[in-house]
């Protein structure tokens, strides 16, 4: 699909995408929440997500990944479907950063979410000049502009951005180079890898390789009672993409919905499947600390278990 004013009225005519205007020519388009909240993923929605688009000149400015699924949600394929050999990369914990070289590659074009503005960009980019350093930065630009790609990072802030998984430092992480095209398409890991030693940040990380449906099956099993880490990304031979969730990190993550809705009754989050004695002690905790993160709770009360 190369024709990208006509992509562009198909967003526009899609009332499950919405158009940002950024100025400048430059409008972001994302799914509704909506769209998440009900699944209705089709050819717009699904790469409507982290797109920047520069609508006078037909050309995409920066884009982020596809919409890509859980592992077992009705939406995306079941293991037995992904083509092997399939790739299993650690999952970070914080928020995508996108960049890339912009309109003419003379500085980088910076976004999080959905827009080039707002306290989650500039999160990103603090991050970034600290980490990268300003010169880089320049140079990044140049490279991306030239070969026509965005770099997409996971941003980690525990101070400001704390989610589930604990980390100690703000830091970067670089998962992938995509192509400024509608079709996604990402270089090869060995290339993020060069560019991420390059710029000085760590690249995301690679922890297995499954030749068979069994093999996958077989370490995912493995990885079930494993605690501290999000899940893994999955990446099969035609480039496919599905994630995979640790059970910790989805009852922690349950956990803190609790945390961040002190008004609901305790019954709801029962009725829910929660503990009642964990939820209990979630209020209990938030009333005396301020309703903080989940992950101050949950080192409390696991100290609270060594004693």
């Amino acid at each position: 699909m190369e024709n990208i004013s006509e992509y562009i009225e198909e967003l526009r005519a899609n009332p499950n995408v919405r158009e940002k205007d950024l100025g400048d020519n430059i409008s972001s388009f994302n799914f509704t929440k909506k769209a998440f909240r009900k699944g209705l993923w089709d050819k717009q929605t699904i790469k409507s997500r982290g797109l920047f688009i520069d609508v006078k000149e037909n050309k995409i400015i920066a884009r982020s990944f596809d919409k890509f699924f859980e592992e077992r949600d009705k939406n995306g394929k079941t293991i037995e479907e992904l083509q092997y050999p399939v790739t299993l990369f650690k999952k970070e914990n914080g928020f995508l950063g996108i960049t890339s070289g912009g309109k003419n590659g003379s500085e980088l074009f910076i976004a999080s979410k959905s827009s080039n503005q707002g306290i989650f960009r500039d999160m990103f980019l603090e991050i970034l000049e600290a980490q990268v350093g300003l010169s880089m930065m320049s140079a990044m630009a140049n490279y991306l502009y030239r070969n026509n790609l965005s770099a997409i990072f996971e941003v980690i802030d525990p101070e400001r951005d704390p989610h589930i998984v604990e980390y100690h430092k703000p830091h970067l992480v670089l998962l992938a180079l995509v192509e400024n095209e509608i079709e996604f398409k990402q270089r090869p890991y060995a290339e993020v890898k060069w560019f991420a030693d390059l710029i000085r940040v760590k690249p995301k990380q690679k922890v297995y390789t499954a030749t068979t449906s069994d093999a996958l099956c077989d370490y995912l099993v493995a990885n079930l009672s494993k605690v501290g880490f999000e899940g893994f990304v999955m990446e099969d031979a035609s480039g496919y993409m599905l994630k995979w969730k640790s059970p910790w990190y989805k009852i922690w993550k349950r956990y803190r919905s609790v945390l961040g809705n002190p008004y609901k009754q305790v019954e709801y989050w029962v009725d829910r499947g929660l503990d009642r004695s964990m939820v209990e002690l979630i209020y209990d905790w938030g009333n005396h600390n301020q309703y903080g993160n989940i992950i101050d709770f949950r080192n409390w009360y696991e100290a609270q278990l060594d004693k």
